[in-house]
């Protein structure tokens, strides 16, 4: 069973400052909203997060890559990463199974099965962080040239 406490403590945190911003008039919805900021700032900083992507968000890219890579600010479960990558028209593009990059599963990357041709497309991505939060996202780039040699 998870540990709850974190929770408890943000919602502790929460409840004081409403609570403080009832009592003391008119210059407490300030600090409360600076409490209720703070808290929420520490509870975000122990999630994992995306720290960034090869191809980039909005990337334009000359040629196609030859894989999706993703990097989280802590490690993931691997076995549960799912990484799915379409085109503009919404046509699915095959990629390889999801694995370690890196040794301590924060780098995940999946391996295009071809070259990309000129267009859009649309990475979207899901995966439990080590304390079981499951965190997903999407993003697009673009191939402005030609695909890849062997493609």
């Amino acid at each position: 069973m998870p540990d709850r406490r974190p929770s408890l403590r943000f919602s502790a945190s929460l409840a004081l400052a409403a609570g403080s911003a009832l009592l003391a008039g008119p210059t407490a919805p300030a600090r409360a909203e600076s409490a209720v900021v703070a808290a929420g700032a520490e509870t975000s900083a122990r999630h994992t997060k995306l720290r960034r992507s090869s191809p980039a968000a909005d990337a334009s890219l000359p040629a196609s890559p030859t894989a999706i890579t993703l990097w989280f600010t802590k490690p993931v479960q691997v076995k549960l990463t799912r990484i799915q990558l379409a085109g503009a028209s919404g046509e699915r593009v095959l990629l390889d199974a999801p694995r370690s990059a890196e040794a301590g599963d924060t780098v995940v990357a999946a391996a295009l099965r071809g070259a990309l041709r000129e267009g859009s497309y649309t990475v979207t991505w899901a995966t439990t962080s080590r304390d079981s939060h499951v965190i997903k996202g999407s993003y697009q780039f673009r191939v402005q040239g030609r695909a890849a040699p062997g493609g």
